[in-house]
C-alpha cells in the first residue's frame, strides 16, 4: 500500500491524512454509522479556534458547520490538529486546521475535496 507521500501529495496533506486516518474511525451498530463527539470539554478551545477559520466569525455559521460535521482533535508532537469530518449524506469538503502546540498560532489549513 502506498503512503500519501509516495503518490506526490504534500507533507501537510500527508500529516493530516495520517492523523485523521488514525483517529477518525466510524462506530457502527447493526451497520448504521453513529457519529459521536471526538473531543472533550478541555479541547473545546481548539475546536472553537478551528471553527473560526472554517465557519467564519458568524456564530450562526458555526452552528451550521457543527450540524453537518463532526470535529476531531488530534495531538501530534508539535501540532494540535482539528479535523471536521462530514456526517453521512453530506456533500462538501472536509476541513482540517493545525496549530502550533507552543504558540497556538495556525500552522496550516487543508480542505479535502469541494
Amino acid at each position: 500500500m502506498a503512503t500519501p507521500f509516495a503518490n506526490g501529495r504534500s507533507v501537510k496533506a500527508g500529516i493530516i491524512w495520517l492523523a485523521v486516518a488514525a483517529s477518525v474511525l466510524p462506530t457502527a451498530s447493526c451497520g448504521v454509522f453513529e457519529p459521536r463527539p471526538r473531543y472533550g470539554p478541555d479541547e473545546r478551545a481548539w475546536v472553537d479556534k478551528a471553527l473560526a477559520l472554517y465557519g467564519g466569525p458568524d456564530a450562526a455559521s458555526r452552528k451550521e458547520v457543527l450540524s453537518y460535521t463532526t470535529p476531531t482533535v488530534v495531538y501530534l508532537p508539535d501540532l494540535v490538529c482539528v479535523a471536521f469530518k462530514l456526517k453521512p449524506n453530506t456533500l462538501g469538503g472536509e476541513f482540517s486546521a493545525c496549530f502550533s502546540r507552543d504558540t497556538g498560532s495556525v500552522a496550516f489549513t487543508h480542505t479535502e475535496g469541494q
